[in-house]
């Protein structure tokens, strides 16, 4: 009878290793999927950055130094209050952009309008602005919106001005 209960104590401790080797190798493959997945999102990821400032015709010059295609890219108006009113006094519009093909670059236009009683003025170009050769004082919020061939949306954050064009932050 003991050979039996030894036995029966070899085959429970060579069921429990067993399982743990299991659930061991389970966690590591979902390790490594997870890992495959995040590099071939980065694989098609766009990352678009402003490379140049371009004064004829006035505009930013927008790289895509990621893998993959940025699609709807979009610069957010920057508005300015000069008065301490609810509404901006002036407003700096970007123009659209359909899509940048990885390593590639376009122009995004740009101008500054004054905005009065719902009126709308164009006044001239903004992009002197945000070069920190004109810019002495203050750098400028700059967000870039695009979406990835997935319908991934991604943002880069960027400062322009008297410290030159850097990053902030990137999604």
């Amino acid at each position: 009878m003991s050979e039996c209960s030894l036995l029966g104590w070899l085959t429970l401790i060579v069921l429990t290793v067993t399982g743990g080797v299991i659930a061991w190798y389970t966690v590591e493959t979902q390790r490594m999927r997870k890992e495959m997945t995040r590099q071939n999102a980065l694989h098609v990821q766009p990352f678009v950055f402003v490379t140049e400032i371009v004064s004829q015709p006035d505009a930013l010059v927008l790289r895509n130094m990621g893998r993959g295609a940025a699609l709807h890219i979009q610069i957010d108006d920057i508005e300015f209050d000069v008065d301490g009113a609810s509404t901006p006094d002036y407003v700096a519009k970007f123009s659209t952009v359909d899509v940048i093909e990885a390593g590639n670059e376009v122009r995004a236009t740009t101008e500054l309008t004054h905005v009065r009683k719902g009126q709308a003025k164009t006044l001239f170009s903004f992009v002197s602005g945000l070069d920190p050769n004109v810019q002495k004082l203050h750098d400028l919020p700059i967000s870039i919106s695009y979406q990835d061939i997935h319908g991934t949306q991604h943002k880069t954050e960027l400062t322009m001005g008297k410290s030159g064009t850097r990053l902030v932050g990137y999604e």
